[in-house]
C-alpha cells in the first residue's frame, strides 16, 4: 500500500490457472481488485470532495473464478473522463472512471476496465484531474472558532473546516499543537459521521520549557482562545507530561526545543529524549520546534523525528 494514512492501494492477483475442461470458458484468468481506505480530492469537484472524505470502509471487487459473469460494483455515482492519478508511484489512467458507493469509493480504473453500473448518476470529468486526498502535516486548531467543539452547531464547524481544509483536497491532517479535549471532540464528530472533515491526528499540548508558554493576553490577541499550557524543566516532567498527554490518546508528542518569543528558554537534550522515550515507547512520532541553533541541536539529539517549520537548520550550516 501507498500513504499508510490515505490514498488507496491496488492489489492485483491471479487466481491460478485454469484447468483444460474449465479453459474454453476462460478468455482470461480472473483479476482480483481491493480497494482500501481511499481519499480523494477532486478538483473542481470539491463540492463532491466534501462527501467521499476519509472514514471510507475496504469494500473488494472479486472477480469469481468460475464461468459467472463478473460481478459489478454497486455504485450511486460515476465520475468518468479525468485523468486519474491514484498514487505516486503510479502512472496517471487517462480517461479514468471513479465508482462511489455512498461515502466509499467502490472501483477504480481505465474506462474500458470499469464497468458503470446500469442507471448510474454520471459526471463527465473530460479536461480535469482526480488525485488521491492530500496530507496537511502542520496544522492548529487552536483558533476561536474551533473553541468548545463538542457543542458548536454542525453548520459553523463544517464552514470552518471546509474553509481551511476540505476545499483545498485536504483529507488528513496532523495538528501539531491544540487543546486536546477540543480537537478530541472535533474529531470524534468527523469519525461519527456528523461533520464533513479529513482525519485528524494531533499531539495535543505542546510541552514548554519552564517559563516558556505563552502568556494568555498575548494568545487572545492572536485570536487564539486560551487553555493551559504544560511546562516542563527536567526529564522527570517531561517524561511525565508526555504520560498523560499519551495516556489520553494524541497521536504525537510536540516540544517547544526553544521559544521563539521574550524571555528565549530551552530545553534541555535529556528533557527532550525522556519525552521522546515515552513516544517511541508507544509507536508516537515527536515533534520539535527548535527556535534556534541550541534548540534544533537539542533536538535533534534528544530524539526528535520531526522538525516543525524552521530556518535554524539553515543558521546551523553556516
Amino acid at each position: 500500500s501507498w500513504w499508510r494514512n490515505g490514498g488507496f492501494a491496488r492489489v492485483w492477483s491471479s487466481c491460478g490457472t485454469p484447468s483444460a475442461a474449465d479453459a474454453t470458458r476462460w478468455k482470461e484468468r480472473a483479476r482480483v481488485i481491493s480497494f482500501f481506505r481511499t481519499e480523494v480530492a477532486v478538483g473542481v469537484f470539491h463540492w463532491w470532495s466534501l462527501r467521499i472524505l476519509p472514514r471510507v470502509a475496504a469494500l473488494a471487487l472479486v472477480a469469481l473464478a468460475t464461468s459467472t459473469a463478473v460481478a459489478e460494483p454497486r455504485a450511486s455515482l460515476a465520475l468518468h473522463g479525468a485523468t486519474i492519478y491514484p498514487s505516486p508511484n503510479e502512472p496517471a489512467l487517462r480517461d479514468g472512471v471513479v465508482l462511489i458507493d455512498g461515502a466509499a469509493i467502490a472501483a477504480v480504473g481505465a474506462r474500458g476496465a470499469v464497468a458503470l453500473p446500469p442507471g448510474v448518476r454520471t459526471i463527465d470529468c473530460s479536461g480535469l484531474t482526480i488525485v488521491a486526498g492530500f496530507y496537511n502535516s502542520h496544522v492548529h486548531f487552536v483558533e476561536r472558532k474551533w473553541y468548545d467543539a463538542a457543542k458548536l452547531p454542525p453548520a459553523d464547524l463544517n464552514g470552518a473546516l471546509r474553509a481551511m481544509l476540505t476545499r483545498w483536497g485536504f483529507t488528513s491532517v496532523f495538528d501539531t499543537g491544540s487543546e486536546w479535549r477540543n480537537t478530541k471532540a472535533l474529531r470524534d464528530r468527523i469519525e461519527s459521521g456528523e461533520l464533513a472533515g479529513p482525519r485528524i491526528r494531533s499531539t495535543g499540548e505542546i510541552l514548554f520549557p519552564k517559563g516558556g508558554a505563552p502568556k494568555r493576553q498575548i494568545l487572545e490577541v492572536l485570536g487564539t482562545h486560551w487553555f493551559p499550557l504544560p511546562e516542563v524543566s527536567n526529564p522527570a516532567e517531561a517524561a511525565t507530561a508526555a504520560t498523560r498527554l499519551l495516556d489520553a490518546g494524541v497521536d504525537g508528542i510536540k516540544l517547544y526545543a526553544a521559544t521563539w518569543m521574550a524571555p528565549v528558554v530551552s530545553l534541555s537534550t535529556p528533557t527532550i529524549a525522556a519525552a521522546a522515550q515515552e513516544a517511541h515507547r508507544r509507536g508516537r512520532l515527536v515533534f520539535a520546534h527548535p527556535s534556534n541553533r541550541e534548540g534544533l541541536t537539542a533536538a535533534i539529539a534528544g530524539g526528535a523525528d520531526v522538525i516543525a517549520f524552521d530556518d535554524s537548520a539553515a543558521s546551523l550550516a553556516k
